[in-house]
């Protein structure tokens, strides 16, 4: 390896180290364990993804407090599904960090698996659904016609949910003035396959 080559290598790994993620030490602990599956991972530097395109980043304000039902409104949510009333409605957040998420949208149908696994799995790619609902709440007349959402949520039941926020009439004139969020949530156990154009959050 060149002079300059090893140089250009010491400055990248020094710029991985101070942009790293929060993650746990048993997240790090299995790729230390997994060098085979960390190279495989890190592969994907070097060449675009078929399935997620990079779209930009977004703040999150972090909040003492915060009940999912009050939320709602004020992120201009006017439906939501049985299984998001199930396992989210009755969340209350307590204590939640501010957050720097990633937004990929997705370039091709696909079930949550593999965007899981592009996104660093479900340590990176999972965030708190008062963290979602507030993302939501800075985009209440969705400004950028963006189709809709996807959040990967941790329920009630301790199982990781994909949440998704639908905009009401995009493109159709049916709906009149009445525009507003629909959300749902599907289980990752049961995926379900979802179309191009929507976009991915993850924490950076």
């Amino acid at each position: 390896m060149s002079k300059d080559r090893q140089k250009q290598t010491g400055k990248f790994l020094a710029r991985i180290a101070e942009n790293l993620p929060e993650m746990s030490a048993e997240v790090m602990q299995r790729w230390i364990d997994d060098p085979k599956g960390l190279q495989d991972y890190l592969q994907g530097l070097g060449q675009e993804s078929d399935l997620l395109k990079f779209i930009g980043t977004a703040s999150v304000p972090g909040v003492e407090r915060a009940a999912v039902s009050g939320l709602l409104k004020k992120a201009n949510v006017g439906w939501t599904g049985q299984n998001f009333d199930r396992v989210f409605k009755d969340v209350v957040g307590a204590d939640i960090p501010k957050l720097e998420l990633n937004i990929h949208e997705l370039k091709k149908c696909s079930v949550d698996d593999p965007i899981l696994k592009e996104l660093g799995g479900k340590e990176l790619a999972g965030i708190h659904i008062v963290s979602f609902l507030n993302f939501l709440t800075e985009r209440p007349n969705n400004p950028e016609g963006i189709v809709g959402y996807i959040a990967y949520c941790i329920g009630l039941d301790g199982e990781l949910w994909a949440v998704r926020a639908h905009w009401r009439g995009v493109g159709r004139d049916w709906d009149g003035v009445d525009r507003h969020w629909y959300v749902g949530a599907c289980s990752v156990r049961f995926p379900f396959e979802w179309g191009s154009g929507y976009r991915v959050l993850s924490r950076k």
